[in-house]
């Protein structure tokens, strides 16, 4: 992980691109596994397109921020 500003702009990028190659596929009540989500940058994505987010991921401290903020 890098520093809180770093991953922001990083995730912005992401989600910028993951938006333009999937948004015309994303329905609403669609569930979304999100396998080794790591920081679950996705998760607010899918929430906002009112997907059912869930997410999988091995690291104790990352999964329990997942669930901390609703994955």
């Amino acid at each position: 992980m890098k520093g809180n500003d770093l991953n922001i702009a990083d995730n912005q990028k992401k989600l910028e691109k993951l938006d333009q190659r999937i948004s015309s596929y994303i329905k609403k009540g669609m569930n979304v596994l999100d396998v080794g989500a790591g920081e679950a940058w996705a998760m607010d994505y899918f929430q906002n397109k009112k997907c059912n987010y869930s997410a999988i991921e091995a690291v104790p401290r990352l999964a329990d921020s997942i669930t901390d903020r609703g994955g």
